[in-house]
């Protein structure tokens, strides 16, 4: 009795420890004021700002004034031209100490400002690129120099180039001419072009294919030498023959042995024939006769002698 009512002691113990550990883990509530509350996505899309993009427009207002200063009195006679508009008489005539002047002025912001100065008579054009005008605090600026060599004297045509990634309308505005007189007497150089990028499209000279020359030839003492040592052991083979005698019993006295012997005096005779005189395209083209009648002829022969072996 008292082992059972120490049993059901143990169980009530540990049935109430495990509910005092449920009550000690468990996470308290958050309060009602650090709850939050997330956006949608959508909706946080639509909150951010959105980039408003570049606006592509038209070029507005353009004036420009066109004048050349004097090297001795260092005044400029301007002219003014609204847009279009172009001068009803040429500047100048202007010397290598006088200096071109033109002004742009535009409420806009360009990209690209320049004018470009080309001559009537020879073609060649100059190109100067306009800068902030700094002393009307606005618009901009081109000075053209002419105290460089650089330019013949004659008459040039003052183009002036306006442009903007975001003007849809550039401008192409002719401004006028200007007269200018070098007081150089010397014409101006051409800069002489690097022969590895000049273009030349002249006709040029046919091209003939020539072999190399040959060699010279050594002297004749020394040739005639060369030659004898050369043939030296057909000599003495000769003499042996006449000496020893020739068996020529099994010789076989038929066509093809004597094609094909004649063949091989012919293969040799195209070679001293080259080494003498004929080229190596026109030996190769005398060789082909005596070549092919040496093969015919030698592969009959090679077939009577297993022939005459085999009796």
């Amino acid at each position: 009795m008292e082992r059972s009512k120490l049993g059901i002691f143990l169980i009530l113990l540990v049935l109430g420890a495990s509910a005092g550990e449920d009550k000690t883990n468990k996470p308290a509530a958050k309060p009602a004021s650090e709850t939050t509350t997330q956006a949608p996505p959508a909706a946080a899309a639509a909150a951010q700002p959105v980039k408003a993009a570049a606006k592509v427009d038209k070029l507005g207002a353009v004036a420009a004034k066109v004048g050349v200063t004097d090297s001795e009195t260092r005044t400029t006679d301007w002219k003014d031209l609204s847009r279009g508009q172009k001068l009803s008489t040429p500047l100048g005539p202007a010397d290598s100490n006088d200096k071109l002047t033109v002004k742009i002025s535009t409420g806009q912001r360009l990209h690209q400002v320049f004018i470009l100065l080309r001559n009537k008579i020879t073609d060649e054009e100059f190109g100067f690129i306009a800068q902030a005008d700094t002393e009307a605090g606005s618009g901009y600026k081109v000075d053209v120099d002419f105290s460089s060599a650089e330019y013949d004297s004659g008459t040039y045509e003052v183009t002036l180039y306006l442009g903007d990634f975001l003007i849809e309308d550039s401008v192409e505005w002719v401004l006028g001419d200007i007269v200018f007189k070098s007081t150089s007497e010397q014409p101006k150089q051409k800069p002489s072009l690097n022969s590895l990028y000049a273009v030349s499209y002249e006709e040029k000279p046919e091209i003939k294919h020539m072999f190399r020359q040959p060699e010279p030839r050594p002297p004749k003492l020394v040739s005639d030498a060369f030659t004898f040592l050369v043939l030296a052991p057909i000599l003495i083979l000769f003499l042996l023959w006449a000496k020893i005698g020739v068996n020529i019993n099994k010789f076989p006295f038929t066509l093809s042995a004597l094609g094909f012997h004649l063949g091989l005096t012919g293969i040799f005779g195209v070679y001293a024939l080259f080494w003498i005189k004929l080229t190596m395209f026109e030996a190769l083209k005398w060789m082909t006769i005596p070549c092919l009648v040496t093969f015919i002829t030698g592969n009959r022969l090679l077939k009577h002698v297993a022939e005459r072996d085999g009796k």
